[in-house]
């Protein structure tokens, strides 16, 4: 009779971790096409018929948009992650509310475009907005 519970038992928790492992999956994948989605939408369309994919299974675009002066700023604030958790949520977010209104007025002042902001990290481009000209 034991050895038909703890069978039964190792049975159902094999099943359990399968269909975890599999929601993950599913989870991941959502996530990843979501990323996949933003980034085109952050790099634009290219025109239909110009992407093909390689033999290697990579994509190209026939047309690609070349800018001579573009510049991509990532910044990231140094020791966030521990300032963030001796610091109470309202501070936190007063704190990241006031330094992005202040770089958001910079992005505005100096015609740049602002691509992301997630947590302490912010994302600013230069050069190859659509106000730019491709050379």
């Amino acid at each position: 009779m034991g050895f038909i519970v703890n069978t039964i038992g190792a049975g159902v928790l094999a099943v359990a971790m399968v269909w975890y492992g599999l929601r993950q999956i599913a989870s991941a994948e959502a996530a990843m096409e979501q990323e996949y989605q933003r980034l085109r939408s952050i790099a634009g369309q290219h025109p239909a018929g110009q992407h093909r994919q390689t033999a290697q299974g990579r994509s190209e675009f026939g047309h690609r948009d070349k800018y001579d002066d573009a510049s991509i700023l990532f910044a990231d604030i140094a020791g966030y992650t521990e300032r963030a958790s001796d610091t109470s949520p309202e501070e936190l977010v007063a704190f990241l509310d006031d330094l992005y209104t202040s770089l958001d007025a910079l992005v505005t002042r100096h015609g740049l475009e602002k691509v992301k902001t997630s947590g302490d990290a912010y994302m600013v481009v230069s050069g190859s907005t659509t106000t730019s000209r491709p050379s």
